[in-house]
């Protein structure tokens, strides 16, 4: 977990997450971090290959990414 030094709000998280809780097939463990983003952004980063809806976070100023985009298939 990452966290701002002066007011220790998250701002990342790394963590295991099974593949079927993203959306994919299967229930293999996927390496992903979920990291605070500008909700402007969000939408377009959501359509690039391993980019998801935060992963048990605010969908709204929180986007998931596959740290092996190679794992997602």
């Amino acid at each position: 977990m990452f966290r701002h030094c002066n007011n220790r709000k998250w701002f990342a998280l790394i963590m295991d997450v099974p593949k079927n809780k993203l959306g994919l097939q299967g229930e293999e463990m996927l390496e992903v971090v979920d990291f605070k983003c500008d909700p402007i952004l969000i939408g377009t980063l959501r359509e690039e290959p391993g980019f998801f809806p935060a992963y048990h976070m605010s969908k709204d100023s929180w986007i998931t990414v596959a740290l092996d985009v190679q794992r997602i298939r």
